[in-house]
C-alpha cells in the first residue's frame, strides 16, 4: 500500500487539552454515492496534471464588543487568532496538500462580533443558505470560509473539533483545533473524503478487511485499511513507535478480525476519544485519497469549487503590498530643473514597496533586467532564498521575480498589488547652492560663489552668470538632495 507521509509541525503557542474531541462530520446519501467520474485509482497520473489553487478566507468569531474569548476545553484561556495563526494554517494546508497539486492562496480574514455564536450548535451549522457563513456579510462566495468559534457542538451537545461540509467549500473549527490534524481533515470533507471508519457499524455497508469491496464501501478508497467503529481498539507505544490494538477482538461485518487498523491518516478517527496523544499522530493522506479529492474537485458536483479556484500566477503574487514612500537619496532615478516654479527641481524616485509572501512554500527571488510583464524576465539573478516556515517580508525599490520550488522551475516575475506604480515624482523648492566658475575645463583657477534660499531660486539665475565662462550649478533641496547642471555661457 502506497503511503505519502508529511510531518506536521506542533505549534508552541497553542495549549492542547487533555481531552481529544472528534469530528463532527456525517455525510448523507448523497455524499456516500458511488459515482462514475470516481475511478478508485490509487496511483495518480501526474503527467500534464492540472493545478488546482483554492483562494482561502477566514472568519474569526468574537463577543458583541469585539474581544477575543477563546477558552480550552479545560477552560482555561486561549491565545487570541492573529493573522500570523491564520497563515500558519494556511501554510499547514499547502504543505499537506502540495503533493497532489492542491494549492491554497491566502485571501484575509474578518471577524464576526456576535457573542451568541462563539458556541455552535448544530441548528446554527444548519444548511448552507442557512448556516452562518452563508448570512454573513463577510462571506466571500469566491473563496473557501473557514469559520473559528469558541465551542463546536453536536445534535446531541457534545463538543467537536471541528466540521467539514462535503461536496462544498466552508468548514468550522474549535479553535483549540485549527492547527492540529483537525485542519487538514475537515478540509478533504469538504472534497468528500470519508473517515476510514465510515458506516463500519452496519452489517450491510461495512468494508471488508480482505478489500473486496474497498471501491463501494467504507471511506471508497482502496489504499486505506478497513476501520471499526469509533473507539474500538486503542493505540500504545510499545518502545519502537506506536502500534494498534485491538479492543476484544472486534470484527467486520464479515466475520474477520480486524488487526491492521490506521491511525496515523488524517481521516482516521476510530480511536480518538481512547488517547490524548492521537490526534498528533495523523500525518498523512494516502496517494488513492489524493485521486479522490482530485476527482470530486475536477467534476465539482455542485458547482461550489469553480468560483473559488483561482489561476496559479496569484500564489506568485504577494498577499500584502504597500508603498512605504518615496524619499531619500539611495532610490534616485532623475533629476531635472522645474520649468515651471525656478528654483524647484522635479526629483523622480523608485517607489520602496513592502510586499509580504505567505508562508507554505520555497521560495527563490531574483532581480533581472528587463520585463515586458508578459514573458519570463530576462537574465534572472538569484537574490535570495526563504523558506517554507516564514512570511517572506521584501522591501525594495526594483520589482522581483519569484520561482516557487514547490510548483514548477518558473521564473515568474510580479508586480505589487494594485498593480505597478512606476516613479513617484515631485518638485522641491533649493533651500541653498553654489555656482562654481572657470574659463577653461580643466583650468585649476577657479571661483566658487556660495547662493543662499533667495539667490538659489531667483529666476535670473543664469542670466546673471558671468558670459564666456563654464558653470556647475549645484542645488540642494529641502530633503537634502543636490543636483547639479553644467553650462557654458557665450559672450
Amino acid at each position: 500500500m502506497k503511503k505519502i507521509t508529511l510531518l506536521l509541525f506542533l505549534f508552541s503557542n497553542f495549549t492542547f487539552s487533555q481531552k481529544i474531541l472528534t469530528c463532527g462530520s456525517s455525510p448523507n446519501s448523497k455524499d456516500l454515492m458511488t459515482r462514475s467520474y470516481y475511478s478508485n485509482n490509487t496511483i495518480r497520473k501526474t503527467q500534464n496534471e492540472e493545478k488546482y489553487i483554492f483562494r482561502i478566507f477566514f472568519h474569526i468569531i468574537r463577543d458583541n464588543n469585539g474581544n477575543q474569548v477563546f477558552t480550552t476545553l479545560n477552560g482555561n484561556a486561549s491565545p487570541n487568532i492573529t493573522e500570523e495563526t491564520i497563515l500558519d494554517a494556511v501554510a499547514m494546508l499547502n504543505r499537506t496538500y502540495n503533493q497532489f497539486n492542491i494549492f491554497f492562496k491566502y485571501s484575509g480574514f474578518s471577524y464576526i462580533d456576535d457573542s451568541s455564536l462563539l458556541q455552535i450548535d448544530n441548528s446554527e451549522w444548519g444548511t448552507e443558505t442557512n448556516s452562518i457563513i452563508g448570512n454573513h456579510q463577510n462571506f466571500r462566495s469566491d473563496a473557501m470560509n473557514l469559520i473559528i468559534a469558541n465551542n463546536v457542538l453536536s445534535s446531541s451537545g457534545n463538543q467537536l473539533s471541528g466540521r467539514g461540509r462535503f461536496r462544498n467549500t466552508y468548514s468550522i473549527f474549535n479553535n483549540e483545533y485549527l492547527l492540529t490534524a483537525t485542519l487538514p481533515h475537515e478540509i478533504a470533507h469538504n472534497f468528500n473524503l470519508f473517515h476510514t471508519r465510515q458506516n463500519s457499524g452496519s452489517s450491510t455497508f461495512c468494508e471488508y478487511i480482505n478489500g473486496t469491496n474497498c471501491a463501494t464501501r467504507g471511506d471508497q478508497v482502496c489504499d486505506t485499511p478497513a476501520s471499526h467503529p469509533l473507539g474500538g481498539g486503542y493505540v500504545t507505544n510499545n518502545g519502537n513507535g506506536y502500534i494498534y490494538n485491538n479492543f476484544n477482538n472486534r470484527m467486520d461485518c464479515n466475520g474477520d478480525v480486524f488487526a491492521n487498523v490506521g491511525f496515523t491518516n488524517f481521516m482516521d478517527t476510530n480511536l480518538f476519544n481512547v488517547n490524548n496523544y492521537y490526534n498528533n499522530l495523523r500525518t498523512e493522506f494516502s496517494s488513492g485519497q489524493g485521486v479522490r479529492m482530485r476527482e470530486t474537485i475536477a467534476n465539482d458536483p455542485l458547482n461550489h469549487y469553480e468560483q473559488t479556484l483561482t489561476t496559479i500566477d496569484e500564489l506568485y503574487k504577494p498577499y500584502y503590498s504597500k508603498i512605504l514612500g518615496a524619499e531619500g537619496n539611495e532610490n534616485i532615478y532623475s533629476t531635472e530643473d522645474d520649468p515651471n516654479i525656478p528654483g524647484n527641481v522635479i526629483i523622480c524616485r523608485y517607489p520602496i514597496f513592502i510586499n509580504k509572501f505567505q508562508k507554505g512554500f520555497d521560495y527563490d527571488f531574483y532581480t533581472f533586467d528587463s520585463w515586458n510583464y508578459v514573458k519570463t524576465p530576462t537574465n534572472p539573478v538569484l537574490d535570495f532564498s526563504q523558506t517554507v516556515d516564514e512570511v517572506i517580508s521584501i522591501e525594495n525599490k526594483y520589482q522581483h521575480a519569484v520561482k516557487i520550488n514547490q510548483i514548477s522551475s518558473d521564473i515568474v516575475g510580479y508586480t505589487n498589488l494594485g498593480g505597478y506604480k512606476g516613479l513617484i515624482c515631485k518638485s522641491e523648492s533649493a533651500t541653498s547652492g553654489k555656482v562654481v566658475s572657470l574659463k577653461n575645463i580643466g583650468d585649476l583657477n577657479y571661483t566658487i560663489k556660495n547662493l543662499n534660499d533667495k539667490e538659489v531660486t531667483n529666476p535670473d539665475l543664469i542670466k546673471n552668470l558671468e558670459s564666456g565662462k563654464f558653470h556647475t550649478i549645484y542645488k540642494t533641496t529641502k530633503s537634502g538632495i543636490t543636483t547639479q547642471k553644467k553650462i557654458y555661457k557665450n559672450e
